[in-house]
C-alpha cells in the first residue's frame, strides 16, 4: 500500500535551485550569490523560514502500525 504524503507547508518540496541560483558559492562571490538565492526565497514567499518565523518541521514522527506498536519514523517533510 503506498502512502501519500502531504505537506502542510504550500511550497514546492522538490524546488532545485541550481536552476535559478546559477552561480556556485565561493570565497570572493558571496554577495551576488547572496543576492540571488534571496531572490529566489522571496519569490517562492519563504522568508519566514529564514528569519524563524515559522518553525521547521519535525525530523521524525511517531506511526502506529496494524499490530499496534508505536514507531520511529523520519519526517518525510
Amino acid at each position: 500500500m503506498a502512502s501519500i504524503v502531504t505537506s502542510p507547508y504550500p511550497y514546492p518540496y522538490n524546488l532545485n535551485a541550481a536552476n535559478f541560483v546559477t552561480i556556485k558559492l565561493n570565497q570572493t562571490n558571496f554577495l551576488i550569490w547572496k543576492t540571488q538565492l534571496l531572490g529566489l526565497i522571496e519569490s517562492q514567499d519563504m522568508t519566514e523560514f529564514i528569519e524563524g518565523e515559522t518553525a521547521a518541521p519535525e525530523p521524525t514522527i511517531k506511526h502506529t502500525r496494524e499490530d499496534g506498536m508505536v514507531e520511529e519514523r523520519v519526517n518525510p517533510i
